[in-house]
């Protein structure tokens, strides 16, 4: 009896294809989901602007700031002295409440503890109720906990997103 071994090796294969697919499946759907997961955070970056504002000077980024808070019914008054702002270059106002901004437009760099102290001495400077920091980056660890302990809010990228959404919505 001859063996057709190309045969043999046919047959093998067709009857492996179904378990190859039974596993090649779900690892296909798992990388179409998190290809458009990222399709969809790149939207919305677009959608708010974050390719712009990472391309800004600092000076730029405050002023785009001064712009958010004023759409979202804020009075925006701009300290305008970069060498002698006391670590604030916006207070904003509302219903009552003043709160000093710093704004920190940064390339793939941590904000570190320093614009929090900064701001939090400015707050007191310029008598805001409450003190905040805006970056289009993100904090260092130590950053957080020091924002924590003296009631700094920190507004990351993801965060800025999300309200320069908002902004595209209410204005």
């Amino acid at each position: 009896m001859k063996i057709n071994l190309s045969s043999v090796i046919t047959a093998a294969l067709l009857e492996s294809v179904p378990n190859i697919i039974k596993v090649l499946a779900p690892l296909f759907f798992i990388f179409l989901l998190i290809f458009i997961f990222r399709l969809y955070k790149l939207f919305k970056l677009k959608k708010a602007g974050m390719f712009e504002i990472d391309k800004m000077t600092g000076t730029e980024f405050e002023k785009r700031l001064a712009i958010l808070f004023s759409n979202l019914g804020y009075k925006v008054t701009e300290t305008g002295k970069p060498a002698g702002d006391y670590g604030v270059d916006l207070v904003i106002e509302k219903d009552g409440k003043k709160t000093a901004v710093q704004a920190k437009c940064y390339k793939r760099q941590l904000v570190g503890e320093d614009a929090i102290r900064e701001v939090y001495t400015g707050k007191n400077y310029y008598k805001c109720d409450g003190a905040m920091v805006i970056t289009n980056s993100n904090y260092s660890k130590m950053a957080w906990k020091l924002a924590k302990s003296n009631n700094v809010k920190l507004w990351s990228r993801n965060y800025l997103v999300k309200v320069l959404l908002t902004e595209k919505t209410v204005s």
